[in-house]
């Protein structure tokens, strides 16, 4: 090969890898777009609740839909390994809960976990129940002369007293 096809190859290949940087940094803002696609997609896939009702056109927030997914998502696994626990222990306190629901490998989205774990059980009544004294206990599984959360005991209550 001649000196100068040399040099117009290396000019060329030069050319090329400037052209493939300038396309690559044109794309990359689609490329983040289509990440942020594809990771909603994946969400939706696992059995996430969507809100339909949401315009198609405001896929550029699906960061934020999301977090609020993996938060649920998060919440509802510590409300299952809760239960799971509690089957098998009864009753405890929330920061014993917590910890063995750690264990369980959950960690929810918050600035402090174990209150909003808290916060979590209390809002599931239907299925836990919480004791001052004794701790949480499943609903179904509630130990008798278990007070309800306002300090009466479940006793009195029943006596009409």
């Amino acid at each position: 090969m001649s000196k100068i096809s040399e040099f117009i190859e290396a000019t060329l290949l030069e050319k090329r890898e400037a052209l493939l940087v300038e396309r690559n940094k044109a794309c990359a803002p689609w490329d983040t777009k289509i990440a942020e696609i594809d990771a909603f997609l994946r969400q939706s896939r696992m059995g996430a609740d969507l809100d339909h009702n949401k315009p198609k056109t405001e896929l550029g927030k699906t960061t934020l839909v999301e977090n609020i997914l993996t938060a649920r998502k998060a919440n509802r696994m510590a409300l299952e390994a809760a239960e799971l626990v509690l089957k098998e222990y009864s009753q405890m306190k929330t920061g014993e809960l917590w910890q063995l629901v750690q264990e369980r490998g959950v960690q929810l989205i918050a600035a402090n976990q174990e209150e909003r774990f808290g916060q979590l059980l209390s809002g599931a009544k239907d299925i836990f129940q919480s004791d001052r004294r004794l701790g949480w206990s499943l609903k179904s599984e509630a130990p008798l002369g278990a007070t309800n959360t306002d300090g009466a005991s479940s006793a009195t209550e029943s006596d009409g007293s």
